[in-house]
């Protein structure tokens, strides 16, 4: 993302290809590299300094030690990128939203911004839509990705969801895209 334009490349997902490559160990170059590769991108970072290659090598060895997905690749459901965690995506998801401080990215098919993420809980706080809406007042830039469904097909109904969460920011800190955009060409679905 870029600080200036709030224009979004690209989210950089933690999945089984995520690798952490290093060139610094090469004394003759005058830039440090760091190569970050997941199943679908590969990004490179060039570190002007030792200070800032150290940096951004702590955080990311850090985020590797911490990560679900490292541990027992193979041995996941599904193939999935995490391990199941029972009982435990809720509170995960709570921590997550308000430990934020810059942005929040979530992708979806089915989204229901009224679901409590603890329970059982009488604590309206506790609601996606209210825990979202509270982070993005605090200033923290939330973007939203849900599948838009084909109303013949079914009542989803994302276009609530879109709108529930984007009422919740009084600063506009809520951007919600529904994709993709189904068109009707000579009587065919695309």
């Amino acid at each position: 993302m870029h600080r200036d334009t709030d224009q979004l490349a690209f989210p950089m997902l933690v999945d089984h290809g995520f690798t952490v490559l290093s060139n610094h160990h090469n004394t003759a170059m005058t830039n440090s590299e760091i190569q970050i590769r997941n199943l679908q991108e590969t990004l490179t970072i060039k570190c002007e300094n030792r200070h800032d290659y150290e940096q951004w090598m702590e955080s990311l060895n850090l985020l590797q030690e911490k990560a679900f997905c490292f541990e027992n690749k193979n041995d996941t459901r599904f193939h999935s990128f995490a391990q199941i965690r029972y009982n435990q995506l809720g509170l995960s998801m709570e921590k997550a939203i308000l430990l934020a401080k810059e942005e929040i990215f979530i992708t979806d098919w089915w989204l229901s911004p009224e679901i409590m993420l603890i329970r059982p809980n009488d604590d309206e706080t506790m609601r996606l839509d209210n825990l979202l809406g509270k982070k993005a007042d605090d200033g923290v830039r939330i973007y939203v990705m849900i599948s838009k469904e084909l109303s013949f097909v079914s009542s989803r109904n994302s276009s609530h969801t879109k709108q529930a969460l984007i009422n919740k920011s009084k600063t506009g800190n809520i951007k919600v895209i529904r994709h993709p955009h189904h068109n009707r060409i000579n009587n065919t679905l695309l």
